[in-house]
């Protein structure tokens, strides 16, 4: 009996070292970017498990949508990931993002060799002062070059 309880208490620690939970949970949902002519842009994620999530990005013109990206984050060989596939865009194939910098609610993602982006920066500002006049969460990102020249995206939770 005691060699039973030993070995479940040894599987139980070996299980609690290698799991990782997803720092990304936050991304669930959608979430919106109005633009002043009406229109506006979507991303909408979810959870598929503990080390992966699924993003769209998508164009809302009136009511016409068209699909720009399908992105995932995951969390493979110890790094996250983030592998966004635009149609139009490199053969229509999915580009690697490595995530190399995390600090606090800032998230960094890479890749050099990639003609642009070669940077993408994800910022989460939750509201969490329910006084604030703020209206929601709210979400930026960044799409750069090394140099910094890029263009950013602000959008707030659906």
């Amino acid at each position: 009996m005691t060699r039973w309880f030993t070995l479940i208490a040894f599987a139980f620690l070996a299980f609690s070292f290698t799991y990782t939970d997803n720092p990304f949970r936050w991304l669930e949902g959608s979430w919106e970017m109005k633009k002043a002519n009406g229109n506006c842009r979507l991303e909408i994620w979810s959870s598929l498990n503990d080390h992966e999530m699924t993003g769209k990005g998508i164009s809302v013109k009136g009511v016409d949508s068209t699909l720009l990206e399908n992105i995932q984050l995951v969390f493979k060989d110890n790094f996250y990931w983030y592998i966004p596939t635009v149609p139009d865009q490199n053969n229509a194939q999915p580009v690697s993002f490595k995530l190399v910098r995390s600090h606090g609610s800032n998230y960094t993602f890479e890749n050099p060799d990639h003609d642009f982006p070669q940077r993408i920066v994800y910022h989460f500002k939750p509201v969490t002062d329910l006084n604030s006049p703020a209206v929601g969460d709210t979400l930026f990102v960044r799409v750069e070059s090394l140099t910094g020249n890029g263009m950013d995206f602000h959008f707030l939770r659906k």
